[in-house]
């Protein structure tokens, strides 16, 4: 597959987390910024900051089977631009039982252009059985603890942004548009996503969090 094209100016941070057997659960989301750039012992830093950060704020969120082991900072200007990276261990601390793998509070991010496929999203891996409202939804409290925890956390990490990032302002990256039918050797068609030529930037205009339990099912390793 080809490599996806650069990104000027754009940062991908992503979240890794453990979640029971699962070691490579990630949580993505992208910034924008207007300086020059960051350099790799910067974004280390930065890195290091957002994980202090998470755990501050997120990490109260998750219960004990959910880990967060790293946050990797990708600066998407172009294939050797600096990257950065902090490894830690922050356990889930939240009171109650915990829920499949799958289950995750869904962020959408709100933009001004309408596409295919929704909205923005991010599957955050919160949540406890304390915070089920019933079989479908989280409680309104939650979904408020959540939204909050998530603003105070990106406030609090971009005053540790380097300076040379000048002005963070969260975005969304769409790669794709459309896509084209592929038939394989045994006549079996499928879909595959058309790569743009140039990535689209859309500025995030608002932050919401789903009053209804989102499920994403690779967490769970095909082991049902």
């Amino acid at each position: 597959m080809p490599a996806l094209p650069s990104v000027p100016k754009v940062l991908r941070i992503t979240y890794k987390f453990t979640i029971g057997e699962d070691n490579g659960a990630l949580c993505r989301t992208f910034y924008q910024y207007t300086g020059p750039g960051a350099t790799s012992v910067e974004l280390n830093a930065l890195a290091t900051a957002i994980a202090t950060s998470a755990n501050t704020y997120l990490i109260p969120l998750m219960t004990v089977d959910r880990v967060l082991t790293e946050i990797g900072i990708t600066d998407l200007t172009n294939p050797t631009a600096p990257v950065g990276e902090a490894i830690v261990t922050h356990a889930g601390s939240r009171v109650g039982g915990t829920l499949p793998a799958s289950t995750a509070a869904l962020e959408s991010s709100e933009i001004l252009r309408r596409y295919r496929g929704g909205h923005p999203r991010v599957y955050w891996p919160f949540g406890s059985d304390d915070d089920l409202a019933d079989s479908q939804t989280w409680t309104s409290g939650f979904v408020t603890a959540v939204l909050t925890a998530l603003n105070a956390h990106q406030a609090d990490w971009f005053g540790s942004a380097p300076v040379d990032l000048g002005s963070v302002n969260r975005v969304n990256v769409s790669y794709y548009q459309g896509f084209t039918v592929h038939t394989g050797v045994t006549g079996r068609a499928r879909n595959v996503s058309t790569p743009r030529v140039t990535p689209i930037v859309d500025a995030v205009v608002a932050e919401v969090v789903r009053q209804g339990i989102a499920q994403i099912r690779r967490r769970l390793l095909g082991l049902a």
